[in-house]
């Protein structure tokens, strides 16, 4: 058994280990969300959910520029700038304007556009919808660096719990069978088929607790 031991702890460990690398990646990367969906920030001009929905940002003249692709379809938008004092311009001649403050995009009246219903922008049959001034304050979000993580860290730290408990059970079936009520039996001992029943829970366990580390929502 203690040889068993010494196969099963190192695989286990290098599992939490891959976990935690991975789940880090996927929760903590900086981005920003828009309608539902998160965009990855690749570098300062090119923000990306997958192929079919990405951002990115040029600059000539002045002039800022957004290139964005939503659910395949492809769609402009010119940002120009006065100090704090926003104007941005859509390929269908709509035009949001607002001051940036307290990083946010807020209109004449002092709303955030975000709130704002504004005019909708639909992309194929509605799979993704967003107001304009939504879009207007995540562009703007993009061209201040405002950005924000993903997930939450609270996630991996439940997740390493769950994994250390399952873990537990896999190796000590036993004491973890009759935590808190061994004293009621004079040799708490588990069957072998009690202990093989114990480690399957600490596999389903550890399972449990990979997808709490590496999944951003569960």
């Amino acid at each position: 058994m203690d040889r068993y031991k010494k196969i099963a702890v190192p695989i286990m460990l290098a599992a939490l280990a891959a976990a935690l690398i991975f789940g880090g990646w996927r929760h903590f990367r900086q981005g920003i969300y828009i309608a539902d969906r998160f965009f990855y920030r690749i570098d300062e001009n090119l923000y990306r959910s997958n192929e079919d929905n990405r951002i990115s940002r040029s600059e000539a003249d002045g002039v800022i520029r957004f290139d964005c692709v939503f659910e395949g379809e492809n769609s402009s938008a010119l940002l120009e700038r006065s100090g704090d004092n926003i104007t941005l311009t859509y390929d269908d001649g709509t035009a949001v304007s607002g001051v940036w403050k307290n990083d946010r995009l807020l209109d004449g009246e002092g709303i955030p556009a975000a709130y704002s219903e504004g005019i909708s922008v639909t992309f194929n049959d509605e799979r993704m919808s967003i107001g304009k001034g939504a879009l207007s304050d995540a562009l703007c979000r993009i061209e201040f660096g405002d950005t924000e993580v993903r997930g939450y860290w609270g996630l991996p730290v439940i997740g390493v719990l769950i994994y250390a408990l399952g873990v537990f059970g896999f190796l000590f079936p036993d004491k973890t069978h009759f935590f808190l009520r061994g004293w009621a039996y004079r040799v708490p001992e588990l069957s072998e088929e009690g202990a093989a029943a114990q480690r399957i829970g600490g596999i389903v366990l550890m399972i449990l607790g990979v997808l709490a580390i590496t999944m951003p929502f569960l």
